[in-house]
């Protein structure tokens, strides 16, 4: 496997060599150094994730940042960069500018309140420093909402939950749909001892916040279900499958199937139990829900089916843990019937390993055999596994003489049943339920037993075990159950609209994305800029980042159509940062580059051809096997408009003559944009046969000769030594970089020392040993780093560094 570095060293060549000139506005730097430091930066982004390259991504973090100016988007990405390096305090320092340039940023503003006060020593100062920006009216009041959040983590890690809770009320007033906040409150809420109305407001006000906050729905489900407002529950868990597809999590789906059986409708409860065992196979529950289900279909094919399915994965689940007692065990096959392994012997291991969570979840894994086993086959305690369980340790949960008590009673032996649950009873819930199925049975009045059986559903109204009680006491008839307090919960579900909850399936009715072209006519060279839009075209304030329904982070799309046609997923990512929480109407715009360093290789190594540039976002994206993609609450939009890329041909003689004087235009960035389009051409005609065509490369390329000799430019002067030779002459590629090492010009031998780094060692060496002691700080550093890099493994494809451009 190749390492990160150097798959970088193989891509810095393309990286470096499409520099193009930007419109940003730049005071302190011409538009092409602008330019170079981006593409510095894409480089020390790439060269982050190896820790022998850092050094290097350090040193191109220094020298763009001599180049960026004032430029807002280049000088965020410079405090990202400073960020991957560990570097907070030059990151504080580059937000800091970006700020003064952009007062509406929140997220700046958050990420700069974060990053000083992870600066601080002790959670005095923290705690005191936030209080002051919460009690800035200048700041704004989600930032402010912000830091109230971060005093109250500060004061809940002091233990002064009086300060944490005034904390998170004072920033729910600032922003009632915070999520941090809202969620600080929901742990707090989500106790026994808070009133179930109280805990329903509270998770209905994290998921207005975020509709597509799928555990907090199917808590929500399960608090109406408890309060026995069934019809409501089913509605909700309705809508949490429906939205949350493969989110949903096997809890949930237990908890509908149970419900659905309480309401006397096994059939749709079959596939939902299905997809929780199959996506937690080891979760016992999941396993039982599935036979529970099958039984009330009142096929016993299907129920022995199920039976069976599900002692296999509880099986399966002992010969797991069987491969930590003996590692020497054969790996399981996935599909494959299994049998149980010694467990005698794994218990007297266990034994000796004193392992008490390896004791733990082994002992609760043979009780769930036990009493599946006895539940629905209606077998007593098995003797070996009786044994082992014991042989680990005691029985704390009455595990055995629980299940030897449901084996009696499906056994139809109401005698043994009523003994064996007489002592578990009064400690015991699904004991006692089994005890009034025996009492029942005995010949008591239904009436007589009913309001025990509905005081012990309350006690376990939802999930499993409800539903396995519920079953227990069928021949009851319905058990109905309503608290005092149901009419409030429904009350507080009432509060989210159907609508709402349906984001994750139908986000664009809620927001759209707005893509066009800044410039619809572009030359070869030039950058492709896109302003992306950001509009709330609903009804209510939607929360921008984490922990709401819409993410900052827009990826573009890229196709080139023409005569050569390319597409380039993931070409660009826009960061919408204007604002924490959009109100209805309101609207956030950026510009973002769509020209990648693979976009732009692929189109200016073809100058020849006109193209068309399509360009596409995705909102809300997510990375899937096929690609990125749009998410829950995501969509893809088309640009409004197509960038034209016009034709800059050596082929025609008004071509030539357009590029000669585009050359000697005072535009430094108009002479860029000529020399890629003459190099482009070059390049292409040197590959051709004819005399002719060969006579026109070699005017191309002596006009890039030209060039970097007159430009004043020293980015433009390093990228045509670069490209003037190697066209018709590999051999001759240490011309440029010599030169280029050589020069007066500081990024000259910036762009040298990067063009060397896929060099054998000894080559670095010795092209870089010059500049290891140069006067400039930042080339002494990059030269020594470069040199640092142990060589590259060795790989079937050619790392020497390209000669012609990227595309060719």
């Amino acid at each position: 496997m190749k390492s990160p570095s150097s798959l970088c060293r193989r891509s810095i060549i393309p990286i470096l060599l499409t520099c193009s000139a930007t419109s940003a506005t730049c005071l302190a730097a011409s538009p092409e150094q602008a330019d170079l430091a981006e593409r510095l930066m894409q480089t020390g982004m790439a060269m982050t994730d190896s820790a022998e390259s850092l050094p290097i991504a350090g040193a191109l973090a220094d020298a763009a940042e001599r180049m960026i100016g004032e430029d807002q988007r280049l000088l965020r990405t410079a405090a990202d960069l400073r960020l991957r390096l560990g570097n907070r305090d030059k990151a504080i320092e580059l937000l800091g500018k970006f700020r003064k340039l952009d007062l509406t940023d929140q997220l700046a503003q958050v990420q700069t309140i974060d990053l000083l006060c992870d600066r601080m020593e002790s959670a005095d100062q923290k705690a005191a420093y936030l209080r002051q920006v919460m009690a800035a009216p200048s700041v704004p009041a989600e930032v402010r909402s912000h830091a109230a959040v971060q005093l109250a983590t500060i004061e809940s890690e002091r233990a002064r939950d009086d300060d944490a809770s005034a904390a998170i009320n004072e920033s729910l007033k600032l922003n009632p749909l915070n999520p941090k906040a809202l969620q600080f409150k929901l742990s707090r809420s989500m106790s026994a001892s808070v009133p179930a109305p109280q805990r329903a407001g509270a998770l209905v006000a994290v998921l207005q916040a975020n509709p597509m906050a799928f555990p907090a729905m199917g808590m929500l489900a399960d608090e109406l279900a408890r309060a026995g407002a069934s019809d409501q529950s089913l509605a909700l868990y309705k809508q949490l499958v429906a939205n949350a597809d493969t989110a949903t999590s096997p809890d949930d789906l237990a908890n509908y199937a149970a419900l659905l059986l309480a309401a006397g409708q096994p059939r749709p409860a079959v596939a939902l139990a299905q997809t929780a065992a199959q996506l937690s196979p080891n979760w016992a529950e999941a396993q039982f829900m599935r036979v529970l289900v099958a039984q009330q279909l009142e096929d016993k094919n299907a129920a022995t089916v199920a039976y069976t399915a599900a002692r296999q994965a509880l099986v399966r689940t002992v010969m797991l843990l069987h491969t930590s007692v003996d590692p020497k065990a054969p790996k399981l096959a996935d599909d494959a019937p299994i049998a149980l392994p010694d467990v005698k012997a794994d218990a007297a291991a266990i034994v000796e390993l004193n392992s008490p969570q390896l004791a733990r979840t082994y002992q609760a894994a043979l009780g769930d055999i036990v009493w599946l086993d006895a539940f629905f086959a209606g077998n007593a305690p098995d003797v070996t596994i009786a044994e082992a369980f014991t042989t680990i340790g005691p029985d704390k949960n009455d595990t055995l003489p629980r299940a030897a008590a449901f084996a009696a009673l499906k056994g139809q032996q109401f005698g043994d049943a009523k003994a064996k649950f007489a002592p578990l009873a009064d400690h015991d819930q699904l004991s006692r339920a089994g005890m009034l199925a025996v009492r029942l049975k005995a010949g008591e009045v239904k009436e007589t037993l009913l309001p025990e059986a509905q005081k012990l559903i309350a006690e376990l109204p939802t999930g499993v075990w409800g539903a396995t009680m519920r079953w227990t006491l069928r021949d009851l008839g319905p058990i109905p159950l309503r608290t005092p307090d149901a009419d409030a919960v429904i009350a507080e579900a009432a509060k989210l609209p159907t609508d709402w909850l349906a984001f994750a399936k139908n986000g664009r009715s809620f927001y759209v994305i707005d893509v066009d072209v800044i410039k619809a006519q572009c030359d070869v060279g030039e950058p492709l800029v896109m302003s992306v839009t950001m509009q709330n075209i609903g009804t209510r304030p939607l929360v921008i980042g984490p922990g709401g329904p819409v993410d900052q982070q827009v990826i573009l799309d890229a196709t080139v159509r023409g005569a050569v046609e390319q597409a380039f997923p993931g070409a660009a990512s826009a960061r919408m940062t204007g604002a924490i929480v959009l109100q209805p109407r309101q609207r956030i715009t950026t510009s973002v580059r769509v020209d990648s360093p693979q976009v732009f290789g692929f189109m200016t190594a073809n100058p020849q051809v006109s193209m068309a540039v399509y360009v596409s976002a995705i909102a809300n994206p997510m990375l899937a096997a096929n690609g990125i993609i749009p998410g829950p609450g995501g969509f893809r939009a088309q640009s409004r408009s197509v960038i034209d890329r016009r034709v800059a041909s050596f082929h025609r003689p008004e071509g030539r003559q357009q590029l000669i004087e585009q050359l000697k235009s005072p535009d430094a960035t108009a002479r860029l944009h000529a020399l890629q389009a003459i190099a482009g051409n070059a390049v292409l005609l040197a590959q051709q046969p004819g005399d002719e065509l060969k006579q026109l490369a070699t005017q191309a390329q002596a006009l890039v000769k030209k060039s970097s000799e007159e430009d004043a430019s020293s980015t433009v002067r390093a990228i045509a030594m670069q490209l003037m030779v190697g066209a018709t002459d590999p051999a001759k590629r240490d011309e440029p970089i010599n030169a280029m090492l050589a020069s007066k010009d500081v990024e000259a031998r910036l762009l040298g020392s990067l063009l060397v780094m896929g060099r054998p060692k000894a080559d670095r060496t010795r092209l870089l040993s010059p500049l290891s002691t140069d006067a400039d700080e930042v080339i002494k550093k990059l030269a020594t780093a470069v040199i640092a890099l142990p060589d590259a493994a060795p790989t079937t494809a050619p790392t020497t560094a390209p000669t012609t451009l990227p595309g060719q």
